[in-house]
């Protein structure tokens, strides 16, 4: 009797969502992708020395097709490692695959940082991702890396302050970095009014900033 192989793919949102972190983290904001409850659709292989046999049910319950649950294709994980690898900034990744969008949005549409990142790990590239284990020196090598670009509508940084250095209204040893994307800059420039509001954890102070061909905003840092 020939041997065969037999294997039992299920529904990726069915189940009950169990965690193993140990307290330390929040759930992360789209919550989990289980319903907790169990989904009927699922896929049957039966592989023998001459051919396949396949069982499937197409039906799906108790949730709906939504992006935000979709894993990301492999075909779209080589193209973003390959774009680490080449050095592009995450922020410039994430706004090319928005771009991309006509009107049908995709799971490549809607990456974050997040994606980013645990791509980077699964690709072996966290060392182009992180240029430095410790953050202030990682962070201050990719504003570097930012302002040697030529394209200048590549560097996100608008302003940025490290702790030792003069900036007024800003104490001594106060850190800023202010990150805008050109995504997130063609938004402000079409919605928003002369205010901008941040809050700052650690003192109050009132500033103004040059947003590129925009008149100077406002902004208020808040103490809670």
């Amino acid at each position: 009797m020939d041997k065969t192989v037999t294997t039992k793919y299920y529904c990726h949102r069915s189940g009950v969502f169990k965690s193993k972190s140990k307290g330390e983290r929040s759930l992360k904001i789209t919550g989990s992708c289980k319903i907790d409850q169990y989904c009927p659709s699922f896929i049957r292989t039966v592989v023998g020395m001459i051919n396949i046999e396949v069982t499937y049910c197409k039906t799906h319950l108790v949730h709906q097709n939504e992006i935000r649950f979709l894993p990301i294709s492999t075909v779209v994980q080589e193209t973003i490692a390959g774009k680490i690898e080449s050095g592009i900034p995450p922020n410039v990744i994430i706004d090319q695959f928005r771009n991309e969008t006509n009107y049908n949005i995709e799971k490549k549409n809607i990456i974050t940082r997040k994606d980013i990142y645990n791509i980077s790990a699964k690709f072996g590239l966290l060392h182009k991702y992180k240029l430095h284990d410790v953050d202030a020196i990682s962070v201050d090598l990719q504003v570097k890396r930012f302002a040697q670009n030529s394209n200048k509508s590549l560097n996100p940084i608008i302003l940025y302050k490290t702790q030792g250095t003069e900036y007024f209204p800003l104490e001594k040893d106060d850190f800023m970095i202010i990150i805008l994307t050109e995504t997130q800059k063609a938004v402000l420039e079409k919605f928003s009014s002369e205010k901008l509001c941040s809050y700052n954890p650690i003192n109050k102070f009132h500033s103004s900033i040059q947003i590129p061909n925009k008149p100077p905003y406002r902004t208020t840092h808040q103490t809670h």
